[in-house]
């Protein structure tokens, strides 16, 4: 009777077992996006990451850092529209070109030969605007420079437009920054060419010509100071030694055109700390990287 039983009980096991289905694993396919993270607003489908305009990279990891001003066409010195963008931005410019500035100043050669900068300032009445990239101080008609003779004979002299301001400096002296560098952009009167001088400040003691206008610097966006009571001569900017670099470069803000003959001046210009802070504070390193020299001398001229 037992061994009957035991038989009867294995034969429906056995049964029931060919009656109830085996178990299978999970045939739903796995989520291809479950173990992709796409950043920056990036979206993934089919395990890929679709990014939004201005990044890339498999997880749009990658920023271009030239998208928002190549949408928008403007320039700048950050980030977004720094110069590293700026032959994109204006791709019809010659910031690629191999004559551009600013330059590190080392190695300069002395030549005599150079002309001297014979200046002949005129009283301006003040007008201070911020562009939306630097301090510029507009200047009234009668400020020139004489400096040599032209291939007929004549005087080469150029007028000057504005000067303006650069925090930290954009040329470099033995491959050290300044704090502040001016450039009084002259435009030649006889054709489409310029002369700029750089004029580089140190810390020291109080400069008279900047603490005159050091509580008057309007910010981006802010309206222009004018003040017609004061009253100044451009050139009283420049170190009371005229020695110069000199060299044949570019405008160091798009088109970057290469139609400058730069005069950087030998000697520092001294300001006090705070007198410095006043242009540094609102300028936020408003200057381009020094540019290759591509074969081109830089002359020292002594006056």
């Amino acid at each position: 009777m037992k061994k009957h039983h035991i038989l009867f009980t294995l034969t429906a096991l056995l049964s029931l077992a060919l009656l109830v289905p085996a178990c299978k694993e999970d045939d739903t396919p796995a989520d291809p996006c479950a173990t992709v993270t796409c950043q920056n607003g990036g979206i993934c489908a089919d395990g890929s990451c679709f990014c939004p305009d201005g990044f890339s990279g498999p997880n749009c990891e990658v920023e271009d850092p030239c998208h928002e001003a190549n949408e928008t066409g403007e320039w700048g010195y950050d980030h977004a529209g720094g110069p590293a963008c700026w032959s994109m931005v204006c791709g019809h410019g010659d910031c690629l070109g191999d004559r551009q500035s600013p330059v590190n100043i080392v190695n300069a050669v002395l030549n005599s030969s150079l002309p001297e900068l014979v200046l002949n300032g005129n009283e301006t009445t003040t007008k201070i605007i911020h562009n939306g990239h630097t301090i510029e101080f507009e200047q009234e008609p009668g400020s020139y420079i004489d400096y040599g003779e032209t291939e007929n004979g004549l005087l080469n002299q150029f007028t000057l437009g504005q000067f303006h301001f650069h925090a930290k400096s954009e040329h470099q002296v033995d491959g050290g920054h300044a704090p502040l560098e001016a450039h009084l952009v002259c435009r030649n009167v006889w054709k489409n060419e310029y002369l700029v001088i750089g004029v580089m400040f140190e810390e020291g003691a109080s400069n008279p010509f900047l603490a005159q206008f050091v509580d008057h610097l309007p910010t981006a966006g802010a309206p222009p100071f004018e003040e017609e009571d004061l009253v100044y001569n451009p050139f009283e900017l420049l170190p009371d030694n005229h020695s110069y670099f000199s060299y044949s470069g570019s405008l160091t803000t798009p088109p970057c055109s290469e139609v400058v003959h730069w005069v950087v001046m030998e000697n520092k210009v001294q300001a006090t700390a705070a007198e410095i802070a006043a242009f540094t504070n609102i300028l936020h390193d408003n200057y381009r990287p020094v540019q290759p020299l591509n074969g081109r001398v830089i002359t020292l001229v002594h006056h």
